[in-house]
């Protein structure tokens, strides 16, 4: 960690926070770098899309409120049409949250996080305080009574499993903040398949919670750019104001629609990255290296006195791209390195303890 404060704000003026989000893409033969899913839909999955594609009127606009998609996912999650929000992947959902709960007010975010939740409120103008986790990337109950009684926040942003650092928000630091936060509660849940650990249930206790999926993940369509939220009727009336008229295209709401009939083979796939994200931490902890335990599809690490920056490129001299974290507010530069399949993962491991010789 940058500092050993466990728990202070961050004026806007001090703060660092990167004015572009950029993820280099290198050409490579293994990249692990974006957090995508090695895997790919089922061919059946892209012949039915295709099938289904013929019979769109794309001379007509789609559905401007994408009711089929959403009765879809509130049938996934046990929940009314009016719960479900669907965007341009989960970034537009992020985006559309902001412009339509934080005017005239801030969006309060615990670093390190997920880039975007800053980036995007960047963008738009929206005043960002930063509140830092401790020195185990958690947020500090103790701490707490600060954060959700700051009026100037109109909403907090968590990410559970985090990113990049992989662990879990504690539910019960969730339900802290829903019961005693007078503005909106957004868990954003991108990886939460990865991990057992879902808030989702909380949704019927506290109105002011919104809960973020994506199908950049699990769903193995980062491709596809859809992402959802689910939320109190009010609040998802509120973001369907703020969208733009026909956002969601017509092959993007029938793929969403036919991946949710994959389900069981989307688990298998979920279920191969979990295995292979446990057994290259064991693997990892062999190394030289500070490894951090993750509930996500990546794993954060960085070399035991070596510069993390060296090893980042020393790996792409050997035709492999992670990702070098050095843009995270509150970071010491590290590495995370994205689940790919298991043949991909032992060329990583074979590269890793060879480049760890020599940098």
């Amino acid at each position: 960690m940058v500092s050993k404060d466990t728990f202070r704000q961050i004026d806007s003026a001090e703060a660092k926070i990167p004015s572009t989000y950029f993820s280099p893409q290198v050409q490579v033969a293994i990249r692990l770098n974006s957090n995508e899913s090695p895997y790919s839909l089922p061919v059946a999955w892209q012949k039915e899309l295709a099938s289904a594609v013929e019979s769109i009127q794309f001379n007509r606009y789609p559905d401007r409120f994408a009711l089929n998609l959403r009765s879809a996912l509130a049938n996934y999650h046990s929940k009314n049409v009016e719960n479900i929000f669907v965007a341009n992947g989960s970034n537009e959902v992020i985006q559309s949250i902001y412009l339509a709960l934080s005017i005239r007010s801030k969006v309060g975010l615990f670093e390190p996080t997920y880039l975007l939740h800053s980036h995007i409120a960047n963008i738009l103008g929206v005043p960002v305080v930063q509140f830092l986790r401790n020195d185990e990337f958690k947020i500090d109950k103790s701490t707490l009574d600060n954060v959700v009684s700051n009026r100037e926040l109109s909403i907090i942003m968590l990410c559970s499993p985090n990113n990049p650092t992989g662990n879990c928000e504690d539910l019960s630091t969730v339900e802290y903040i829903c019961s005693n936060f007078d503005g909106v509660v957004v868990l954003d849940e991108a990886y939460v398949q990865f991990s057992n650990k879902s808030g989702i249930e909380l949704l019927e206790k506290y109105e002011n919670l919104i809960v973020i999926r994506t199908f950049s993940k699990t769903w193995s369509a980062a491709g596809l750019r859809l992402g959802y939220c689910i939320g109190s009727g009010t609040v998802i009336e509120r973001l369907q104001n703020v969208s733009l008229p026909y956002h969601l295209d017509s092959i993007k709401q029938v793929a969403g629609i036919l991946a949710l009939e994959y389900q069981d083979e989307i688990q298998l796939a979920t279920n191969k990255i979990i295995n292979q994200r446990n057994e290259t931490y064991k693997l990892l902890k062999k190394l030289p290296l500070q490894v951090y335990e993750s509930e996500a599809n990546f794993i954060m690490f960085r070399p035991l006195n070596k510069q993390s920056q060296k090893l980042f490129n020393a790996l792409i001299e050997k035709s492999i791209l992670i990702r070098y974290l050095d843009s995270f507010f509150n970071l010491e530069p590290a590495l995370r390195v994205t689940m790919g399949t298991p043949e991909e993962m032992d060329r990583f491991h074979e590269a890793l303890e060879d480049c760890l010789k020599y940098i």
